[in-house]
C-alpha cells in the first residue's frame, strides 16, 4: 500500500509540475503574443496622401502640372529691385498709395541671346488687373524701357528652347469655357504675338526650356510672401 501511495504521488507531482510552474511560463500562447503587438500599433495606417501633403506644408502644386517633364521650373527673384518697380510705377501710373498693393514678381531673360540683360515682370493689383489675366511687361535692364506689354498673361511662362526669328518661343496655358490649352507666342520683327492671337501648342511633350515665374500666387497672398511696389 506505501509503494501504492508512493507511485500516486509520483503521478501527481508530475501533473502538477506540466499544468503549474511550467505552464504559467507559456501562457502567452503565439495567438495572444500578436494580439499584443498589434495592440502597440495605431488604430489606423498612416495615409501617404496625408502625409505628403504635411510635407509639403499643404502647399497645392496643381498649377505646375501642366509643365513638360523637360521644363526647368524657376521661381521669381526673392529681393526687391527698385528699376523695376520704378519702370512698373511709372508704365501703370500707379499712385503711391497703391504701391502697397500692387505685387510684382520678375525674373531675369534674354530672349534675343544678344547678352543683353532683360526681365519678364508679372504685376498683380487694381491698377492693373483684368478679367482676362494677368498683365506682364518686358524689360530692357540695360536702358531701363519696356520692350513689350502683355494682358491675358498666366504664370508659368515657358522660355521655350526653339526660337522663331532670333527670339525663344513663350509658352503659357489659357484658360476658356472651363478647358486650359498650351499656346505659343513667337516674335516677329521684335514684337511677340498677342495672346488672344496666339496659336495653340499641339503637344507639350517634346518641349524643353525653362519655366520662369513658378510662384503660387494664390498661396502668397495668404502668406505674404511676395513683393510690392512700397517694399
Amino acid at each position: 500500500m506505501k509503494k501504492r501511495n508512493m507511485m500516486l504521488f509520483g503521478v501527481l507531482a508530475a501533473a502538477l509540475a506540466a499544468t503549474g510552474c511550467g505552464a504559467k511560463e507559456n501562457t502567452e500562447t503565439p495567438e495572444t503574443v500578436g494580439e499584443e503587438l498589434t495592440a502597440e500599433l495605431p488604430e489606423e495606417e498612416l495615409d501617404t496622401e496625408d502625409y505628403e501633403e504635411d510635407t509639403l506644408s499643404g502647399t497645392d502644386l496643381s498649377y505646375l502640372e501642366w509643365l513638360p517633364e523637360g521644363v526647368e521650373q524657376k521661381q521669381s527673384e526673392a529681393a526687391a529691385n527698385e528699376d523695376i518697380k520704378n519702370i512698373i510705377a511709372q508704365y501703370y501710373e500707379i499712385p503711391e498709395d497703391a504701391w502697397e498693393e500692387t505685387r510684382y514678381y520678375y525674373n531675369y531673360v534674354d530672349l534675343n541671346e544678344d547678352g543683353t540683360e532683360e526681365a519678364f515682370v508679372t504685376v498683380l493689383g487694381s491698377w492693373v488687373g483684368g478679367s482676362g489675366g494677368l498683365s506682364a511687361l518686358w524689360i530692357d535692364m540695360e536702358d531701363l524701357s519696356v520692350i513689350q506689354a502683355f494682358t491675358q498673361m498666366d504664370t508659368p511662362v515657358i522660355v521655350s528652347d526653339e526660337m522663331t526669328d532670333g527670339y525663344h518661343g513663350l509658352i503659357l496655358r489659357q484658360y476658356g469655357d472651363g478647358d486650359a490649352e498650351g499656346i505659343l507666342l513667337t516674335n516677329k520683327n521684335g514684337v511677340y504675338t498677342n495672346v488672344s492671337d496666339a496659336a495653340p501648342v499641339e503637344s507639350l511633350e517634346e518641349v524643353t526650356g525653362t519655366a520662369i515665374l513658378c510662384n503660387d500666387l494664390a498661396g502668397d497672398l495668404e502668406t505674404g510672401n511676395y513683393l510690392t511696389l512700397a517694399d
